[in-house]
């Protein structure tokens, strides 16, 4: 994440920022996570998805996208944590996941 208004880092900035992450029990500084390497069927793919949602979001007015766009990416990126149950600790790793990987 690079801009101010970067949606992935205002979910790792803000939503879980210093003070979210203190009253969740989670360490200022997020655990390590692998990033792996896509196939380049499953970049091609999650490109055209990207795309798709994008031109959808778009169709928002600009007042009220973020408050959809926030949850629907916590939601898409929460996959990272695979067999995870509990709820901290999926946005933890999801969270981790954004932070080293995208």
């Amino acid at each position: 994440p690079q801009s101010e208004s970067d949606p992935l880092r205002e979910m790792v900035d803000v939503s879980y920022g210093l003070e979210t992450r203190k009253e969740l029990g989670w360490p200022d500084r997020l655990p390590a996570v692998d990033c792996p390497v896509p196939s380049k069927a499953d970049a091609k793919a999650a490109r055209n998805a990207a795309k798709r949602v994008g031109k959808r979001f778009r169709g928002y007015h600009e007042d009220i996208r973020a408050q959809y766009l926030a949850p629907y990416l916590d939601t898409v990126l929460s996959r990272v944590a695979g067999g995870e149950h509990d709820p901290s600790s999926i946005m933890r790793v999801t969270a981790g996941f954004v932070e080293a990987c995208l």
